[in-house]
């Protein structure tokens, strides 16, 4: 039997693999899969949605799934880029696709499905990308539900100054140097809105450290961490991020994006070049950016990452309720 490591070599793949390790996962899956077989004998579902598979879980739930023969469907979660490798560059899949691996990736937008089978391996009939949009943040966008205490009580507190929502990235500085040299010398009138990154929650009181050793007031951690996103961008004037992909949930709520992050560069290319998102990596020019969008009157923008037609879920739906019978 070939063994992990040899076989990297062998195609020039410069990773390595604790083989124990990974067998004792494979058992794991295995197991769960078996287990999850036999609820899908007793239910007998048409389609298994879940979001963000790659675990031993998920997985385990795919195989099962491929064995009891249930279309598998993953939603998608954030922006997915072209060398996202849970879903991209599958340049060897075989025909009838990898076992652990969905069917078909439910694509907020056209762009996710492209990246998703523009490289795919000719002839495989599974792992590709059926267009749903974003029913949540449609849900939202359109229809948006009653304000509830927590909200009313975020409109008072905001009440009269313009909202910069930060979309703080898992990053090893929490906040960078040219981020707090502009909030210290932004107009009074701003509230910067810190949402911190949920795998660095833990890092608030950090985060709040800082901000009061620099003597900054104008800022906002907990209420703009805490509450649901898309109601949050509702009530924001303009967004900043390094590389989130809220940049993208937020211009479907119409809100320009400064990124001030390199990694932007390469994964917003086309938001870049209609000016939804502009590269302002240093103070000045995220507050000329800023102070730019605050002015212009609030209007669509041109980006189609999420697909906002009203009936965008109800038409993949049935596409795929007609594949999994």
């Amino acid at each position: 039997m070939t063994t992990i490591g040899p076989a990297l070599e062998a195609i020039g793949a410069d990773a390595t693999f604790d083989q124990e390790s990974v067998t004792e996962e494979m058992g794991k899956i295995f197991y769960l899969s078996r287990i999850f077989e036999n609820t899908l004998r007793q239910l007998r579902p048409t389609i298994l949605f879940q979001s963000i598979y790659y675990h031993i879980v998920g997985m385990a739930w795919v195989l099962a799934c491929r064995r009891r023969n249930v279309l598998t469907v993953d939603i998608q979660h954030g922006r997915l880029g072209p060398h996202e490798g849970h879903y991209t560059q599958l340049t060897a899949a075989p025909p009838e696709g990898y076992d652990l691996i969905p069917d078909l990736v439910w694509c907020w937008g056209r762009q996710t499905k492209h990246d998703i089978e523009v490289d795919k391996k000719p002839g495989c009939v599974r792992h590709g990308g059926i267009i749903g949009g974003n029913a949540w943040l449609a849900r939202w966008r359109y229809h948006p539900a009653a304000v509830t205490p927590e909200l009313r009580s975020f409109d008072a507190y905001c009440a009269g100054r313009r909202r910069i929502l930060v979309s703080l990235q898992p990053l090893e500085s929490p906040i960078g140097v040219e981020l707090l040299k502009a909030i210290m010398t932004a107009p009074k009138d701003w509230l910067w809105l810190l949402r911190v990154h949920p795998l660095r929650r833990h890092t608030m009181s950090e985060i709040g450290g800082i901000l009061a050793n620099a003597g900054v007031t104008n800022v906002e951690i907990e209420l703009a961490t805490n509450l649901p996103l898309f109601p949050l961008l509702a009530r924001t004037d303009h967004h900043v991020t390094a590389f989130s992909s809220v940049a993208v949930e937020a211009a479907a709520f119409d809100i320009r994006t400064s990124l001030i992050g390199p990694e932007g560069l390469q994964i917003f290319g086309p938001q870049l070049a209609r000016d939804i998102f502009r590269f302002t990596p240093i103070a000045p020019m995220l507050l000329a950016h800023i102070h730019e969008s605050l002015v212009l009157p609030r209007a669509p923008l041109d980006d189609d990452f999420i697909d906002m037609r009203p009936d965008a879920a109800d038409r993949a739906l049935d596409i795929l309720l007609g594949e999994g019978k």
